[in-house]
């Protein structure tokens, strides 16, 4: 596995260094890539086991305010987040930031603040790490395999791509 920019891996998948990107862009892409939709997640709120959030089954996002926050810098969301806290008045301050999934889990873990994460980038094995969705907004991504059309016709492509479609 691969781990990069969206940016950097379209050019590694131009450059035919990669057959195959999972992704959650932005916007579809336009030809010549192939986007094949694979799944939707929804955004949740990340906390150790001893917040006060246990005690909700979900959160809005004026809650999140008065906690301090992990901000997730790798995000595809960070755009689309500020504009959301613009309209909804809510002053979302980073106590810190990173751009490793593994670190902002870790300060979750230990109780140094909350993350907004997709639901499925949690750990299984993250058992002191709870969540709960994020409402009001609720906010969701979708993932897609982004793929050139003379990838599909490889069979090892073809297959992949029909298992995890119908996974």
């Amino acid at each position: 596995m691969i781990i990069d920019s969206e940016a950097g891996l379209l050019k590694q998948l131009e450059s035919d260094l990669l057959d195959l990107v999972i992704s959650a862009p932005a916007q579809l892409l336009a030809p010549p890539y192939q986007s094949t939709l694979l799944y939707t997640e929804r955004y949740v709120v990340a906390f150790n086991s001893k917040h006060r959030f246990n005690q909700l089954t979900k959160i809005d996002l004026k809650e999140i305010q008065s906690e301090p926050y992990l901000d997730r810098l790798n995000c595809e969301l960070r755009d689309k987040l500020r504009v959301i806290c613009q309209d909804q008045e809510v002053n979302l301050y980073a106590a810190y930031r990173s751009n490793s999934e593994d670190w902002i889990v870790n300060l979750v873990r230990t109780g140094m603040g909350v993350a907004l994460m997709p639901e499925y980038t949690l750990p299984l094995n993250a058992g002191d790490v709870q969540s709960r969705y994020l409402f009001n907004p609720e906010i969701s991504r979708q993932i897609y395999a982004i793929y050139y059309p003379h990838s599909k016709k490889k069979g090892e492509i073809k297959t992949l791509l029909t298992s995890l479609s119908h996974a």
